[in-house]
């Protein structure tokens, strides 16, 4: 019975109609990875299938609570709290905030300009993201932390912008963009205004990022490790010679 089914869902997904839809609407989905594993379900529904890194790293599963995670590496115990980005969590941070961090990472998917927020009708998921931001880089909660700001998703990013009814949603989201068809350029743009909506003078690090690309995120991880330690040593008064 189990193979019936998937064997008329194959057949249903690989409809040309099916197809062309999927591809009209799957910048606004929740989970932007369906045809990847569409594409791989003969793999999946083996009874001995292991899900392989890229597998699990395109998993998407909200954050309920903080999730805090330690781990060991080069000579130094890391703790990482992962908070959930919707209005019931943003209430919870607060009290993460007061036990003392040393930096804190904003994700921004890039992808979200598209996409309709299911919090406030009439704005996009960028749009709360960056009313979230400005509320939260400019509270008193943050003073001398490590501020890193991840533009996330770079690679859906990049597809979309290189299709003329996403860029034509893009200018419709982001009128005061003047700038030219350019994945680049255009993240340049969004980099700008949330850095504008920072009030005080404080050093934003930021990194454009792709989760699922774990060799990336290795770079991007001792760039965090970098400016981590830059700032201790900053608050510490202690000079840096490079």
């Amino acid at each position: 019975m189990q193979g019936e089914v998937i064997q008329h869902v194959k057949e249903i997904w690989e409809f040309d109609l099916v197809q062309k839809c999927f591809e009209e609407i799957k910048f606004q989905l929740f989970f932007p990875h369906i045809d990847y594993y569409m594409n791989g379900i003969d793999n999946i529904i083996k009874s001995d299938f292991v899900p392989s890194n890229e597998d699990i790293v395109r998993c998407r599963q909200a954050t309920i609570g903080a999730s805090t995670t330690t781990f060991w590496r080069e000579k130094f115990w890391w703790t990482i709290i992962d908070v959930g980005g919707h209005t019931p969590e943003r209430v919870k941070w607060q009290n993460i905030v007061k036990d003392g961090i040393n930096a804190m990472v904003y994700f921004v998917a890039l992808d979200d300009f598209a996409t309709d927020s299911v919090e406030e009708a009439g704005k996009t998921k960028m749009d709360i993201t960056k009313l979230v931001w400005e509320e939260v880089v400019n509270s008193d909660s943050f003073g001398k932390e490590c501020i890193l700001l991840f533009l996330n998703k770079i690679d859906l990013f990049n597809e979309q912008i290189k299709i003329q009814r996403q860029y034509d949603i893009f200018k419709e989201k982001f009128p005061d963009y003047e700038g030219p068809q350019d994945a680049d350029k255009a993240v340049e743009f969004i980099e700008r205004q949330f850095i504008e909506l920072v009030k005080e003078r404080k050093e934003i690090y930021t990194h454009r990022t792709c989760a699922i690309d774990t060799t990336q995120m290795a770079v991007v991880w001792d760039a965090i490790r970098d400016n981590v330690f830059r700032q201790r040593i900053a608050v510490s008064g202690m000079q840096l010679v490079v």
